[in-house]
């Protein structure tokens, strides 16, 4: 079966793996985590190749200061705030904001050209 669907897919997405899963399951409500990566580029002038992909800061980064902020994000915290609750298609959604960062990094990627500010696991905390 992914022979089958690898040959109509585009050639950078790949299936290896396909499993049955219950009925009831869901992609977005039943992930038991997610992995985010927010890149951007720090230098005088937007690398041309990661313009797509980066955001663009021309200030120095102090990347001292990112750090310790990333640590204070890790926890369980409600992101009531942040989400869009209400509801979705007439129903409400069931979504819990609060979630668990279990880690948040920054990295730098090149000497002062490039870094990445990366949310490595966002757990949810809680029923869906």
């Amino acid at each position: 079966m992914s022979y089958k669907l690898n040959s109509v897919l585009p050639h950078d997405i790949r299936v290896l793996r396909i499993t049955r899963t219950a009925p009831d399951f869901s992609v977005t409500c039943s992930a038991l985590g997610k992995c985010y990566h927010y890149s951007l580029t720090n230098a005088e002038a937007h690398d041309p190749l990661r313009h797509r992909y980066a955001m663009h800061v021309r200030k120095p980064l102090d990347l001292v200061a990112m750090r310790a902020a990333a640590v204070a994000l890790e926890g369980t915290r409600d992101f009531t705030q942040f989400s869009n609750i209400g509801e979705e298609g007439g129903r409400p959604r069931k979504r819990n904001p609060v979630k668990t960062l279990k880690r948040v990094e920054v990295v730098e990627l090149g000497e002062g050209v490039s870094g990445a500010m990366r949310i490595e696991q966002v757990e949810q905390s809680g029923a869906p």
